[in-house]
């Protein structure tokens, strides 16, 4: 006796027995709703277990997929990304990674380029460069800044070392840190470092209107302000040798032009008057000799001359002051060929042997000698007259220097030396002198062939 619901789900069971009869068994069956209740612990068990497997497989998955993406991009840095990874989907970002990479590697060639293009166009700058953080450490310099402000330091780097504790020069050290503090935009000063006159200017490097630091730039004005301190000096010189015979010119005349002057002293006023208007034209001449020579940038002129030949000309041009002061001239010619420019040349000479004959004693000597070898021809002059002491050696060339101020002043400007140094200078050769005081010079001038 069933009910209506298990009547509806019989199963029948039918089995035949050994002597032929069947035995038929009637027995409820599962519905799915019971089945499907009964099975639902195995269901969930079933899950759990997949999620874990599935999670699990995902981690193993991921992980192999970002370790490759790792392995390619670190392999990146120092080769071309090689598409070899088992996982194609990859492929896509590898070569953005790869051409990331190539922009990255072509912007750094070029920063390397212009950076090493800026450093060997500050190494090889005459003018000193240091470029300067705010704390005044040095972030770049070159040889010449080394030089110019005698930084002190024994070793090579002076990348982020403090430049104030570098230099001795106390002015050029408040100059940067007052510039460090603000205090003000560009600084210009002159310091004078190891004998040398230093020009410094420091400024602000500003990027979108930020201070970042300093650049100090550093030149060698030695030569400029030697040469500015030369012209007031030479200016000084020219007035005063002007000054002193038009002086006694115009004293003179107006004695002569007043009546002052007797009649036995006009003719002797007159001839002073003359020798003084001489010596004023010989120094406007070495003037303007000097003028010529200073601005002389030209090719010259070039010439085969016979030196002894000059030189016996030279000594003809002096045979009235040779006879007067009774020297004594021993020169023995050679045959010396030599180009060069004859102007010049005869200058050189007239004025060395001129001035061995105004600076001789009485009854005293010139000697001449001429040699040459493969390279060079070798002209001296020996006197034996008041010679030059030690410390006017130095000076002896420069312009209206004279030995002794007293000797022989209407017949010498004081720019003979000076005529000869610059013509020297031209002819690319050199002048060596020996001398001792009282006892004579030698000049020795060596000309390349």
């Amino acid at each position: 006796h069933f009910d209506r619901e298990t009547r509806d789900n019989i199963v029948f069971d039918i089995q035949e027995l050994d002597n032929g009869d069947f035995l038929i068994l009637a027995k409820p069956g599962d519905n799915f709703f019971s089945t499907f209740k009964s099975m639902i612990p195995i269901y969930l068990a079933t899950i759990l277990i997949g999620i874990f497997i599935a999670f699990y497989l995902s981690e193993r998955s991921i992980d192999d997929f970002v370790s490759s993406i790792e392995d390619q991009t670190r392999h990146s840095s120092y080769e071309d990304i090689q598409f070899t990874s088992p996982y194609k989907e990859i492929y896509p970002l590898l070569r953005v990674i790869q051409d990331q990479k190539n922009d990255i590697n072509n912007h750094l060639t070029d920063i390397k380029n212009k950076t090493e293009t800026i450093e060997t166009i500050i190494s090889n700058m005459k003018e000193g460069m240091i470029l300067l953080d705010d704390n005044l450490n040095i972030l770049l310099t070159n040889k010449a800044a080394i030089d110019l402000g005698d930084i002190n330091y024994e070793g090579v780097d002076f990348k982020g070392k403090n430049l104030t504790n570098l230099i001795r020069d106390e002015d050029l050290k408040r100059a940067l840190k007052s510039a460090a503090e603000g205090n003000s935009n560009v600084v210009n000063l002159e310091v004078k470092i190891n004998d040398k006159y230093i020009s410094a200017f420091i400024n602000h490097v500003k990027n979108r209107g930020l201070d970042i630091g300093l650049v100090l730039i550093l030149l060698d004005d030695t030569e400029k302000k030697e040469l500015e301190l030369k012209r007031r000096e030479f200016s000084a010189n020219v007035s005063h040798e002007l000054k002193t015979p038009l002086t006694s010119i115009n004293g003179y005349a107006e004695m002569i032009s007043s009546g002052i002057a007797k009649s036995e002293d006009t003719k002797r006023f007159a001839e002073i008057i003359h020798q003084e208007g001489i010596h004023l034209l010989k120094v406007i001449d070495d003037i303007i000799k000097i003028s010529k020579l200073d601005e002389n940038n030209n090719r010259l002129d070039v010439e085969e001359v016979d030196l002894s030949s000059i030189i016996y000309e030279i000594l003809n041009r002096l045979e009235s002051k040779i006879s007067l002061y009774n020297i004594d001239i021993k020169f023995s010619p050679k045959n010396i060929k030599y180009k060069t420019n004859s102007g010049l040349i005869s200058e050189l000479l007239l004025n060395l042997i001129d001035n061995g004959l105004k600076y001789n004693r009485p009854n005293g000597s010139v000697e001449i000698i001429l040699d040459e070898d493969i390279n060079n021809v070798k002209i001296q002059i020996i006197d034996t007259g008041i010679g030059i002491s030690p410390e006017n050696k130095e000076r002896i060339f420069e312009r209206f220097f004279t030995v002794d101020k007293s000797h022989n002043k209407k017949d010498s400007t004081g720019l003979g030396l000076s005529i000869v140094k610059h013509i020297i200078k031209l002819l690319n050769g050199e002048i060596k002198l020996e001398s001792q005081l009282g006892e004579g010079s030698k000049f020795t001038v060596i000309l390349p062939k």
